[in-house]
C-alpha cells in the first residue's frame, strides 16, 4: 500500500519539506526545555553536562541549539554527530535504581520476545588479541557503506555533508587491502546540512543493486531528510537526479537518530530518535503514530500513483489505524546505530539511554520479520528500569544487553555488528560494540548468553562514533579523525 502523505505535525511522505518547529531556547538545558514534569519517582533534572566527541577531556556541555555554526567542517574542536548517541542528563535516575560501582560487570538480559538464553558458556579466552589498524584520516566520519559491483571502494559519510570514496590497493577492499588515503569526494551536501547540536549527515547506504545511494541528514531548517541519489556504474553520484523520499521535522537539535540500511528483505530501515529535549517531552516514543522514537521500514522506490515510497503490506501498522504505516520498531530513545546479522537476519538495535542505562536489543528473525512491532519501552522504561511509568508498556522487549553509566565510566553505546569474518579467530557470531566515553571494544556471544567482555582497550585512541561491515564480514570502526579496521594481533 502507499503512504498517505503528510500525516502529522512532524512528518511528510510527499516529498515536500515541512516548516520547522520553533527551536529550543539556546540558553536552557535539556531539563529546562522539558515540559510536563519529571519521571515517576524522580527529582527535578540536574541538567548535567555531556562530553563532546571532539573534546579531549570529555567535558563539553550539551545545550539544545547551542553549537558550532551550520556548514562548518568539524574535526578539530567542534561537536560531532556522535552526540546523537549520547544521553542528556535531563533527569536523575529513577528512585531505587542506583548505579553499581565502576567495577561491576555489565548485565545481559533476555528480551521478552527473544528465545531463552542458555546457561552462560565458557568465557572467551583472554586476551583475544584484537587490534585496530588505521586506514585513513577523515574528519568526523559517521557512516560507512560498500557498493555492490564495486569491490575496490568504500564510501564514508562525513558529518559536515560530504560523501567520500576510498579505494583499495590492487582494485579491492577486503581484509588485507591498504586504502588510498586521498579520499575522493563523490557528493557534497554541505550547503544544505546543518551541523548544530547533533545534526549533520548522519547515515548512508546503497540499494542492493548498487545503482542508488540513500543519505540521511538534517537540513538547515532542522528537518531530517532521506534523499535518493542515482549512481553510475563507475560509482559517481548524480546530484542532478536527487529525489527527496521523506522528511521529518526535528523539534530539538539532538536525538536525530539517522541510521539507514537495507535489510535482508530488501526494504529500507531508517531510525529516528525521540526528538530530544531530555525525558521525551513530546511523549513520542510510546506514540505509534509519530515517527519520532521509531525505526521505519519502507520500499523507497516511487509507488504507482506518484507517492514517493511504498509501505510494505506486512508492516505492523500498515493500515494506519493503530499507528503510522511506516513504523516497524517503536519505543526508542535514540537508536543511533542498528544492524542485521548477515547469517540469520536478526536485527540488533543499540538505543542510547538517558541518565542510568545503555541498552542493546537483539530482535530475532525467527518469524522471518526481525523486530516487527517491537516496543523498546522508552520513555515508560529506560532499559529494564521504570522511567515515566512503573507499569511496563504493552509488548515491551527488554534489553538483551544493558549496562549502567557507572560501569567503567561508560555513557553512550555505539552499536556495531555480529562478526562474520575470518580474521578474528573465535569471534564468529559475536556481537561487537563500543561506548563513546571509554572507547573499549566489547563482544557479546548471543549463543552462550555470557556476560560481554572487553576485547580491546585504548585503541583506537579516540571515541568510536560508528562501525561498518565489509562484504567479507570484516568490521571497521569510525572515530573522530579516521577509519580503522579490526584485526587480530
Amino acid at each position: 500500500m502507499s503512504p498517505s502523505g503528510s500525516q502529522s505535525r512532524s512528518q511528510s511522505g510527499a516529498g515536500s519539506v515541512p516548516q520547522p518547529a520553533p527551536a529550543p531556547d539556546p540558553v536552557r538545558n535539556d531539563a529546562q526545555n522539558t515540559a510536563g514534569g519529571q519521571p515517576a519517582g524522580q527529582a527535578a533534572g540536574d541538567g548535567r553536562s555531556e562530553p563532546s566527541p571532539a573534546s579531549q577531556d570529555g567535558a563539553a556541555s550539551e545545550v539544545a541549539g547551542a553549537s558550532p555554526s551550520a556548514g562548518a567542517v568539524i574535526g578539530g574542536g567542534g561537536q560531532t554527530g556522535e552526540e546523537a548517541s549520547r544521553s542528556d542528563g535531563g533527569g536523575t535516575p529513577p528512585t531505587g535504581s542506583a548505579a553499581p560501582s565502576a567495577a561491576s560487570a555489565p548485565s545481559a538480559t533476555e528480551g521478552t520476545s527473544a528465545p531463552p538464553i542458555t546457561d552462560p558458556g565458557p568465557r572467551f579466552p583472554e586476551p583475544l588479541g584484537v587490534s585496530l589498524t588505521r586506514l585513513a584520516e577523515l574528519s568526523a566520519p559517521l557512516a560507512l557503506a560498500f557498493r555492490t559491483g564495486e569491490p575496490g571502494s568504500l564510501y564514508v559519510a562525513l558529518r559536515h555533508g560530504e560523501v567520500v570514496r576510498l579505494r583499495g590497493d590492487s582494485g579491492r577492499v577486503d581484509s588485507s587491502a591498504t586504502l588510498d588515503r586521498d579520499a575522493e569526494a563523490v557528493l557534497d551536501m554541505s550547503a544544505r546540512v546543518d551541523t548544530r547540536g547533533e545534526m549533520g549527515l548522519l547515515g548512508l547506504t546503497f540499494s542492493p543493486t548498487g545503482d542508488r545511494l540513500y543519505t540521511s541528514s538534517v537540513n538547515r531548517q532542522q528537518v531530517s531528510e532521506l534523499w535518493e541519489w542515482p549512481v553510475a556504474t563507475d560509482g559517481q553520484v548524480d546530484p542532478g537526479g536527487a529525489r527527496l523520499v521523506l522528511s521529518l521535522e526535528q523539534p530539538f537539535a539532538n536525538h536525530n537518530g539517522g541510521d539507514v540500511t537495507f535489510g535482508p528483505d530488501g526494504y529500507l530501515y531508517l531510525g529516528f530518535g525521540d526528538g530530544g529535549g531530555g525525558g521525551d517531552p513530546l511523549r513520542a516514543g510510546q506514540d505509534p503514530h509519530d515517527w519520532l522514537g521509531k525505526i521505519l521500514r519502507i520500499d523507497p522506490r516511487p509507488a504507482p500513483g506518484g507517492e514517493p515510497y511504498t509501505v510494505p503490506a506486512d508492516n505492523p501498522f500498515a493500515d494506519g489505524t493503530a499507528g503510522a504505516p511506516e513504523v516497524w520498531v517503536w519505543g526508542a530513545r535514540n537508536p543511533w546505530r542498528f544492524s542485521f546479522d548477515r547469517a540469520n537476519g536478526d536485527l540488533w538495535v543499540s538505543d542510547v539511554g538517558q541518565d542510568l542505562l545503555e541498552e542493546i536489543n537483539r530482535l530475532p528473525a525467527a518469524d522471518g520479520a526481525a523486530g516487527r512491532g517491537a516496543n523498546l519501552g522508552w520513555a515508560d522504561y529506560e532499559g529494564s528500569k521504570p522511567f515515566w511509568s512503573n507499569t511496563e508498556p504493552p509488548g515491551h522487549v527488554r534489553p538483551t544487553i544493558e549496562y549502567f553509566h557507572g560501569d567503567d565510566a561508560r555513557c553512550s553505546v555505539t552499536g556495531g555488528y555480529v562478526y562474520r569474518g575470518s580474521r578474528l579467530p573465535g569471534l564468529g557470531g559475536v556481537y561487537l560494540y563500543s561506548d563513546f566515553c571509554d572507547g573499549t571494544l566489547w563482544g557479546y556471544n548471543a549463543a552462550s548468553g555470557a556476560h560481554p567482555i572487553p576485547l580491546a582497550s585504548g585503541a583506537p585512541p579516540n571515541s568510536v562514533l560508528s562501525f561498518g561491515q565489509g562484504p567479507d564480514g570484516e568490521i571497521y570502526a569510525l572515530t573522530n579523525d579516521g577509519l580503522w579496521r579490526l584485526e587480530a594481533n
